[in-house]
């Protein structure tokens, strides 16, 4: 449970009468809850680069460099021209759609860590492909 966003509060009172080692009937509970809000950051950025193989091998490892945990990834080339990657994350997900046509691949992060967010576009940003 991240503090940061919120906290998980437990709290029960037992008016416990036992009978061979188990609880009876007349235990009393309170629970009280305060859950986490959910947040998603999201960026969009375009790049020059639109290879689907360099476009994979770039973003495959600025993603680990991050922290981000890739749990899918699927593409898609298009005739006769274009391509989309998509990278599944445990934090979101990562796109990638190239215009070839115009020489530029848009990208999009969608993140719920705040902190491999914040990574994830330095890296973009230190980084040329």
């Amino acid at each position: 449970m991240h503090h940061r966003d919120g906290f998980f509060l437990f709290l029960a009172l037992f008016d416990r009468l036992e009978e061979r080692n188990r609880l009876e009937d007349s235990s009393f509970f309170i629970f009280f809850f305060y859950t986490m809000k959910a947040r998603l950051w999201r960026d969009q950025f375009f790049i020059r680069e639109t290879d689907p193989a360099a476009l994979k091998q770039f973003f495959d490892k600025l993603l680990l460099e991050a922290g981000l945990s890739v749990v899918g990834f699927t593409d898609k080339h298009f005739e006769p021209q274009g391509y989309t990657a998509v990278w599944v994350l445990s934090e979101s997900h990562f796109a990638v759609h190239t215009f070839p046509e115009q020489q530029e691949t848009s990208c999009e992060l969608s993140c719920c860590n705040l902190e491999k967010y914040n990574r994830f576009l330095e890296l973009v940003d230190f980084y040329t492909i």
